[in-house]
């Protein structure tokens, strides 16, 4: 999978950094993106970008720590208790089907999406507004 690599030998403070990097580019992406005037055509950006952006911080968390993980991320990973948590990818792929998409490069990051959430095995799902388990 392109989220996860083979040989995982991130450290804790890369772990952190990369999580608050995504934070600040997620932060930057809504400002710009909800200041211009909304356009169909541009609701397929917002909707595969914060994806992406979902994606990566996911498969970060996920990563096994090598010098100091942290108890959240054992926990979310399952390695701590054994049951896993996550969001359930469903509504995104309902949602994300039929909006206008007009560059090969949001269905090519659609699809890595779709890929990553489907292969995860998730014990717990979280953030399932959706289904009324809040």
């Amino acid at each position: 999978c392109v989220w996860t690599p083979k040989t995982p030998t991130l450290q804790h403070g890369t772990q952190v950094h990369v999580l608050h990097l995504l934070r600040l580019l997620m932060e930057h992406f809504v400002s710009a993106a909800f200041s211009i005037a909304s356009k169909r055509s541009f609701d397929g950006v917002k909707i595969v970008v914060a994806g992406v952006m979902a994606t990566i911080a996911d498969a970060v968390l996920r990563q096994k720590v090598v010098d100091v993980p942290s108890d959240f991320s054992e926990i979310f990973s399952g390695r701590d208790e054994g049951c896993a948590y996550g969001t359930a990818i469903g509504l995104f792929s309902v949602q994300s089907e039929t909006i206008e998409v007009f560059t090969q490069e949001l269905n090519v990051a659609r699809t890595g999406i779709l890929d990553y959430f489907s292969e995860l095995q998730i014990g717990q799902e979280i953030c399932s507004w959706e289904k009324d388990n809040y």
